[in-house]
């Protein structure tokens, strides 16, 4: 009997009832997801993300700068998810028809910049990164730098077919050559790669595809797209209640409008 009682008070109770739980509970979630994002934004920017690339230790600080500003991007992303949050949990609570317009409003232009924004950072994150590996194999390609980079040099030269950032003359300063310059074992100047390894910077990007990929769809892409499905959830959420609301009002307009009239009628 009081189970029936208490399903008969859940059929009396209106929709705008369910969706605004449904909206105080999608901003205290969404509140934690933003909270999340900050959170592994200040974790990938400690750990340095730039060692994804295994380029190994270098006076080349440019792509961990790069990485950084990417990461402080995706904290702000973060930091606007949960101030959005909490004013969804306001506009929740009060019922409040400019509030819940609001923000809608406020979750649409969010949509709108991440889109934007999401496209700006992309593009400009892989630029960043080609402009670093350019920056690292000029640095770090010749006979004064060899020593410190030698794996990552050799590995590069081996599966490019290159020497050098610009050809063999880098090494000139060296008693030998290193043997990744070469085709064979026995390296001498017949058998030398003549292209220099800056010109190979594609396909230096495309060895490093995967980790580059990595790094956005962790650290960028899912929290946007996820992101993106909760705005949009919200606004129609709180454009829902505003809906069932007003109509709630205008048929109580109509009873009340027609007992008048019975009223007077009899």
């Amino acid at each position: 009997m009081v189970f029936l009682n208490k399903f008969n008070n859940l059929q009396m109770r209106s929709p705008s009832y369910f969706l605004t739980i449904s909206l105080f509970i999608l901003n205290f979630f969404s509140f934690l997801f933003g909270v999340g994002v900050i959170v592994i934004a200040v974790i990938g920017n400690s750990v340095e993300l730039f060692r994804l690339f295994d380029v190994g230790e270098s006076e080349n600080n440019e792509l961990k700068d790069h990485l950084s500003i990417f990461c402080t991007e995706i904290m702000l992303i973060g930091t606007t998810i949960c101030l959005v949050s909490i004013f969804g949990l306001i506009s929740a609570a009060t019922k409040s028809t400019f509030c819940l317009n609001l923000y809608a409003a406020m979750n649409m232009m969010i949509i709108v910049g991440l889109i934007i924004t999401s496209s700006n950072i992309l593009s400009r994150f892989e630029d960043d990164v080609r402009k670093a590996m350019e920056k690292f194999i000029e640095v770090n390609f010749n006979s004064d730098k060899y020593n410190e980079e030698k794996n990552f040099i050799d590995y590069t030269q081996r599966r490019l077919k290159c020497c050098g950032n610009t050809g063999k003359e880098n090494y000139a300063q060296s008693e030998f050559l290193p043997s990744s310059c070469c085709k064979w074992n026995n390296c001498d100047l017949e058998n030398v790669y003549d292209i220099g390894c800056n010109t190979k910077i594609p396909e230096l990007m495309n060895m490093h595809r995967l980790d580059i990929f990595a790094i956005e769809e962790r650290f960028f892409i899912a929290p946007v797209v996820i992101a993106g499905v909760i705005e949009l959830f919200g606004s129609l959420l709180a454009l829902s209640i505003v809906y069932f609301n007003r109509s709630k009002i205008l048929h109580e307009k109509k009873e009340n409008s027609y007992a008048e009239i019975s009223g007077r009628i009899w």
